[in-house]
């Protein structure tokens, strides 16, 4: 049994907000996949990092596809899985906002 079924059986529900693994997890996949190699000095570092956090929020909270999909894998799973594609569609649009603007 894992962290986020034991979280769902704690608190009762799915995906709960008490259980932030998830989200820290997400956020440092997102972080990950930062455009670095474009960052020519701190100002542009810090505004991906800012964007990257931002974006991560967004693609949590919107649970595009496949992420919504993703949300009901039992287990506990779906509580992780959801926040990692979240962070790839959030990684996806930094990258690809960082390379427009340069």
């Amino acid at each position: 049994m894992g962290f986020g079924h034991l979280a769902e059986q704690t608190f009762g529900k799915k995906d709960p907000s008490q259980a932030v693994a998830d989200e820290t997890a997400g956020m440092a996949l997102t972080l990950l996949l930062l455009p670095t190699w474009w960052a020519d000095d701190q100002r542009t570092l810090l505004a991906y990092t800012a964007g990257a956090f931002v974006l991560f929020r967004l693609a949590d909270i919107l649970k595009l596809p496949p992420a919504n999909q993703l949300q009901s894998i039992g287990g506990g799973w779906g509580i992780l899985l959801d926040d990692l594609a979240a962070a790839l569609q959030a990684g996806a649009v930094l990258i690809a906002g960082a390379w427009v603007l340069k």
